[in-house]
């Protein structure tokens, strides 16, 4: 005759994380009979798993997402079998793969140029990688694989790759590179210089070329030197030469620009513009004077546009016998009282000597009588 089953007076009972690649372990139950012998089932879902019959399981992938729980069958002979069922554990990702070498990435950060990344080193096998260029920590569209490029919308920002290792059955692991701050690329390179054509002189234009540059695509701007220094306003590629820049060198240096590269400049050869002419004449102030009285010129000097200063002479054939100075104040004209003079007629001339900027002349003659 078959008796009734025995009776769990303690349920079988399992402990562990449940993630993938833990173990569980389990309490055996406790019978109201002696002589019971325990026979162990591991249940996914309340589903036999093949082959989980001992007292301990190893999570797998299989099991994530799943409920895990024992089921233990007690058999005595002569009594029905009696089966009970643990309390059940949910089965989880195992933890994320942890590297033992980060990304990096190397480059110069040069718009234009290609940063490259190294993919990590996993302390597991079987880790797949994706991988994500970020511009200052926000996804690049389409920069998805280990090289990147990089673009004028870069500039200024920093730059890092985002690799994603992920395993079968374990959670994700997102890590990091070293950041790269996006500079501006080389300077486009001048190999011929801007050439200036046209007439050196006060009143005539100039114009020039941009030159020719080693990159396409390129805005340029101008600016016009006097001696060096910039000319106020003359930021064109063309430039009308004016009375301040007699006798002066005159260049003009073009700025060639483009997005996401340094500035690239090159300057032309300097033009040197010719001086101003001057015109010099005197005037007595008497024609006829005395023996005993100092004769008296005045000497206009007449440049187009510019106020002459600096020395005039008045000399006597080869002699020079009297000098004054033109000032701004005085615009060209200077009185010049002579020395007194023999008897006689005296053809006297006056010279200017010029400057950097206004040519040399000199006067006619005029004859000064003294009896």
């Amino acid at each position: 005759t078959v008796r009734g089953a025995p009776r769990a007076t303690t349920e079988p009972s399992i402990a562990g994380t449940g993630q993938v690649g833990s173990v569980l372990t389990s309490t055996a139950p406790e019978w109201d009979l002696t002589g019971v012998t325990d026979y162990y089932q591991w249940l996914r879902n309340g589903s036999a798993i093949p082959g989980a019959t001992a007292t301990s399981y190893e999570v797998t992938t299989a099991d994530v997402g799943r409920t895990l729980s024992l089921r233990v069958t007690g058999r005595r002979p002569g009594y029905d079998d009696a089966v009970t069922t643990s309390n059940p554990i949910a089965g989880v990702s195992g933890p994320a793969p942890s590297t033992s070498q980060p990304p990096s990435v190397s480059g110069s950060g040069k718009v234009g140029s290609t940063l490259t990344g190294t993919a990590p080193s996993w302390n597991e096998p079987g880790v797949t990688m994706t991988y994500r260029w970020l511009r200052d920590g926000s996804p690049i569209s389409n920069a998805t694989s280990l090289t990147y490029v990089v673009g004028t919308a870069d500039l200024g920002k920093d730059l890092s790759l985002q690799v994603v290792g992920k395993k079968s059955g374990y959670a994700d692991a997102t890590v990091f590179s070293n950041v790269i701050r996006a500079v501006a690329g080389d300077a486009p390179a001048n190999t011929a210089p801007p050439e200036v054509t046209g007439d050196a002189e006060v009143g005539e234009t100039l114009r020039t070329t941009a030159g020719t540059w080693d990159t396409t695509s390129l805005s340029y701007s101008y600016q016009w030197l006097r001696g060096g220094a910039p000319i106020e306003g003359a930021t064109r590629s063309s430039y009308r030469l004016d009375a301040l820049d007699a006798g002066r060198e005159v260049s003009v240096v073009v700025t060639a620009r483009k997005s996401g590269l340094a500035d690239g400049r090159a300057e032309s050869t300097a033009l040197p513009v010719s001086r101003l002419s001057s015109t010099t004449s005197i005037t007595l102030a008497r024609k006829t004077i005395k023996k005993s009285a100092r004769g008296q010129v005045v000497v206009i000097v007449d440049v187009d546009d510019l106020t002459p200063v600096g020395k005039v002479r008045v000399s006597r054939g080869r002699k020079v016998i009297a000098t004054g100075r033109l000032t701004e104040a005085r615009d060209g004209t200077v009185k010049v009282r002579l020395p007194r003079l023999g008897k006689g007629k005296h053809r006297l001339t006056a010279s200017f000597p010029g400057t950097d900027q206004i040519a040399a002349s000199r006067s006619r003659k005029v004859v000064l009588k003294v009896r």
